[in-house]
């Protein structure tokens, strides 16, 4: 008995060192936390699901291929610039030729954005673990149907959305949560702190050690012992 009792409390020791250094489920990207924060922002400047046109800027690219699906899994309809043009020239076709079709469709709206601010901070937050900050601010506009290609599309709803989104993440995941290509997404990991970085290795080394040299002492004795 005495023998089961030490062993079961040498396991259950070499568990918690272990512990320190086991696996963790997967969370978001930088850059999907803020591919949410535009999404939640252009939803709330046309939240009806409808066909529309994204136009996005070059510093929105960070986030552009996250919108379009996100907005089509909403239930919007992604129309292309170039179908656009495809309908003005058959408006024209029927201007000129007073026998043809003369029904004109409104066409898509036109959701217009710009990336003004992309930034992510870490913070040491114990030993394991790293407290992320995701900021994003995008300027839109949401412009209304085209009538013709010399027409100007009318304004009907322009603003700036800014938010930061908070949560706790594994230090081991931080260098996987960055995206090649965007600086933004690429934020500076605080150094481990000591412990992290020499101590626990050397304990975790004499743990195992220790727990080797009882397994096989107390096997050899209960062995002598028939």
């Amino acid at each position: 008995m005495a023998v089961q009792h030490t062993l079961g409390r040498t396991g259950c020791f070499l568990l918690l060192m272990i512990a320190g250094v086991a696996p963790t489920f997967s969370q978001d990207t930088h850059r999907n936390v803020m591919v949410d924060i535009a999404l939640e922002c252009l939803q709330s400047a046309w939240p009806e699901p409808s066909t529309i046109q994204l136009a996005g800027s070059e510093n929105a690219g960070i986030v552009t291929p996250g919108i379009e699906r996100g907005l089509i899994a909403a239930g919007y309809t992604i129309s292309s610039v170039d179908s656009e043009a495809s309908s003005a020239e058959q408006h024209s076709s029927a201007d000129q030729n007073p026998g043809a079709n003369q029904v004109r469709t409104s066409g898509p709206i036109r959701l217009v954005y710009d990336v003004e601010l992309a930034k992510v901070a870490l913070e040491r937050k114990g030993r394991n673990q790293l407290t992320r900050r995701v900021s994003l601010g995008l300027h839109f506009q949401v412009l209304g149907p085209a009538i013709d290609q010399q027409t100007p599309r009318i304004v009907i709803n322009a603003g700036t959305c800014t938010d930061t989104k908070t949560d706790v993440i594994e230090r081991t995941l931080a260098p996987d949560l960055a995206f090649d290509g965007f600086s933004a997404t690429s934020p500076i990991i605080p150094p481990a702190s000591r412990f992290r970085r020499f101590i626990q290795p050397v304990v975790l080394v004499a743990a195992s050690a220790v727990g080797t040299y009882l397994f096989f002492n107390l096997r050899s004795r209960r062995a002598d012992g028939g």
